[in-house]
Formats: structure tokens, C-alpha cells, sequence
């Protein structure tokens, strides 16, 4: 979330997504929103005991997301099946797949 925070303090009047249908504007408010979905996201993620139902979840949530397909799904395969966890590190969120050896450095602060 840290790169979103960078984002908003510099008060932008326009943030182009990289993934977006073209209709939509290029409002700062995608901001929030991106922040909204990773949260969403992580909630759901430690409630969910699959990567179909992580999936499944966040679909019902976001219908008419870009890129359900790659994006969400790998997300969701990454975070459940594989064992990785999510963690906030300077450039937002990144996947951790070994947990111990970031836990002992950094503490079991995040993720899933």
C-alpha cells in the first residue's frame, strides 16, 4: 500500500491504470479503490481454504473487473496453493514464499 500512498501525496489530478476498460476515466479515485481491492483481497484470502473459493469470492465482490482470468486467478493460486503469503513491503504488496526466513528477519507482521 506504500506505493499507492506515494501516489496520493502527490495529489495527482489523473492516474492512468495499467489495467483498465477503456470507458473509465483516469480519476484519482482508482486510488482508493486499488486500495480497497487489496484489502478485500487479504480478508478474504484468510478466510477462504481455497484457491477456487479466494477466487470465487473476489469475482462476487468484482464482477466487471479487468483480467479476472490471469490476474486474480494467479493471485489466488499464489496466496492458497502455493503457500505464499502476502506482504507489505516498500512498493505495496509482494509475494513471500519463504515465511520463516521473512518472519525471523522482519516479524510475522502480514499476509495471510
Amino acid at each position: 500500500m506504500l506505493a499507492l500512498d506515494k501516489i496520493e501525496a502527490l495529489k495527482p489530478s489523473a492516474v492512468v491504470a495499467t489495467h483498465k476498460r477503456p470507458e473509465n476515466d483516469d480519476s484519482p479515485a482508482i486510488i482508493e479503490e486499488t486500495r480497497k481491492y487489496i484489502r478485500d483481497f487479504d480478508r478474504l484470502a484468510k478466510t477462504s481454504s481455497s484457491a477456487q473459493e479466494l477466487y470465487e469470492k473476489m469475482l462476487e465482490l468484482y464482477p466487471n473487473r479487468v483480467n479476472p482470468g490471469w490476474a486474480l486467478w494467479s493471485s489466488a493460486h499464489a496466496v492458497k496453493r502455493q503457500g505464499w503469503r502476502l506482504v507489505e513491503g516498500t512498493a505495496g504488496h509482494a509475494f513471500c514464499t519463504d515465511v520463516t526466513q521473512f518472519d525471523n528477519q522482519h516479524g510475522s507482521h502480514a499476509g495471510v
